[in-house]
């Protein structure tokens, strides 16, 4: 019993003479961090027709204190972002018209070109599509159809070229009798013809026609082309009128629009009250015209905010302009010639006079059955034009600063 107890006492007395004598510790110096990598900007990793991807790479220290690479990518879409150079590269699209030695002027550094010439009276308009095919086309004229007779209003005229905004031809005054412009913009995806009016078309009564169910048509005619595939939709109830989608290739003749402008900007832009502009493709005396039309009841009130025309718009008995045909009247085919006038670099802006617009817009859709993917982030910065059927996986992202998703499916 004894033995016990000295030994209990033994070890605590050496247990607490070893807690009493202080540690020695030497101190270490700590390993420095490993240096992180720093950011790379956002860079283009990938370019197409119609798209490019950016990325870039972001660093983070891991539990192992190694610095990990985070890629941040998204895709960037707009329809005719960049076309092929000589050397087969794809380069960015420049919305650009650039006046030619010879006085004709061009659009070629996009998917699809243009060609505008000195004087739109002596020459034509013509456009290659991305797919290799030539639209050639001059306007005619502006006129009336009561459904019954027609009525040829206007014929166009000498008028010479100006390029303004860089990406757009304007022939000024290019219609006998109403005061009235032709306006073409080059856009990389998309060539857009403007008959802007800035004169009141004359009373259609005055002419023998139906007030209400008189159309007002601007014709376009094209010369030696493709014969487009030609989609119809059904008629509207409200007027009887049925519209058409014209495809040529991967190249759509879409909707058109019929619109007031005149708040003071540069270009014209479609406004609240803007109306469908119905298309047909027509042949008449073996001539083929694209026809524009709008129903006279549906722009009237537009139209009205116009300065009435001083022209006379009475037929004589020498001329069928301004009388009501039941057989649709065409003047002579004017000749396709060498301009001898050149296109002018306009000095100011589009002439800012209210006007009342109908256009048709050429739009490149050859991105068909497109899907948009649940792991990428999709930035739209211009208008991007989609045909077929169009997919939205979940978890997609899509943001925009400019422009617009048109789709259209097959047949517009």
């Amino acid at each position: 019993m004894k033995d016990r107890l000295f030994f209990t006492a033994l070890f605590t007395s050496v247990a607490l003479t070893v807690q009493g004598q202080p540690a020695t510790v030497s101190a270490q110096p700590a390993a420095p961090l490993p240096a992180t990598p720093a950011d790379t900007p956002y860079a283009v990793v990938e370019r197409g027709p119609h798209h490019r991807v950016w990325e870039r790479v972001t660093y983070e220290l891991g539990p192992s204190g190694q610095a990990v690479p985070r890629v941040h990518r998204y895709q960037e879409l707009a329809t005719g972002m960049h076309y092929k150079d000589a050397n087969g590269q794809w380069v960015e699209t420049k919305e650009q018209i650039n006046i030619l030695p010879d006085g004709t002027a061009s659009a070629t550094q996009g998917q699809h070109q243009a060609y505008f010439p000195g004087d739109i009276n002596q020459g034509v308009i013509h456009l290659v599509t991305p797919d290799g095919q030539h639209l050639t086309s001059r306007p005619l004229g502006i006129g009336y159809d009561d459904g019954t007779h027609t009525v040829l209003l206007s014929q166009l005229k000498d008028s010479t070229g100006q390029v303004v905004n860089n990406n757009q031809v304007v022939y000024p005054d290019c219609f006998t009798g109403l005061k009235a412009d032709l306006l073409y913009t080059y856009k990389q995806g998309s060539f857009e013809q403007d008959a802007i009016l800035h004169e009141q078309p004359p009373d259609p009564a005055s002419l023998g026609l139906n007030p209400a169910t008189t159309k007002l048509q601007v014709l376009t005619e094209f010369f030696n082309g493709p014969k487009p595939k030609v989609k119809t939709h059904p008629v509207k109830k409200a007027n009887g009128i049925s519209d058409t989608a014209l495809y040529f290739g991967n190249t759509i003749m879409g909707r058109g629009r019929a619109f007031l402008f005149g708040d003071g900007s540069s270009q014209p832009q479609p406004s609240r009250h803007d109306v469908l502009a119905y298309k047909s493709w027509v042949e008449v005396q073996g001539r083929t015209f694209l026809i524009e039309e709008v129903p006279l009841t549906q722009a009237m009130l537009e139209l009205q905010t116009l300065p009435k025309t001083s022209s006379n718009f009475k037929s004589s008995p020498d001329s069928m302009f301004c009388k009501p045909s039941k057989t649709r009247w065409l003047p002579s085919a004017q000749p396709i010639q060498a301009s001898t006038k050149r296109i002018q670099l306009a000095k100011t802006d589009l002439n800012q006079a209210p006007g009342f617009v109908l256009d048709y817009v050429v739009l490149v859709t050859d991105q068909t059955d497109f899907t948009f993917q649940g792991d990428t982030t999709y930035l739209i910065t211009s208008v991007v034009n989609l045909d077929g059927v169009t997919t939205f996986e979940g978890g997609t992202v899509i943001k925009w600063f400019i422009g617009e998703v048109c789709s259209f499916g097959r047949g517009g």
